[in-house]
């Protein structure tokens, strides 16, 4: 994955975008010799990082809600479907849908 992380599929090359981005623009700094002096750390990938690790947590968090309410949801209609047909028992024929 070259392109930028917007075209990533999955969390995994959506970071590993980030990572090669942030360091083609160390590298390019450090080609400066100004600023030779300022070698990237520990904390300059950590801060850089952080916002896209919130993301992916956020879009973790998007999925399993997603997947979680959907389960709860399928459980609640077929409990109302099942309570329909027992409605629908009491119902005349001819106005039974």
């Amino acid at each position: 994955m070259n392109g930028p992380s917007r075209h990533a599929k999955n969390g995994e090359e959506r970071l590993a975008s980030v990572a090669r981005s942030l360091t083609m623009k160390m590298q390019k700094g450090l080609r400066d010799p100004e600023k030779l002096k300022n070698v990237p750390d520990f904390a300059d990938f950590r801060d850089a990082f952080k916002p896209y690790i919130r993301r992916e947590q956020i879009l973790a968090c998007i999925a399993w809600s997603r997947k979680h309410a959907a389960e709860v949801l399928t459980a609640s209609i077929q409990e109302l479907a099942l309570q329909l047909m027992k409605c629908e028992e009491d119902l005349p024929l001819e106005d039974r849908m």
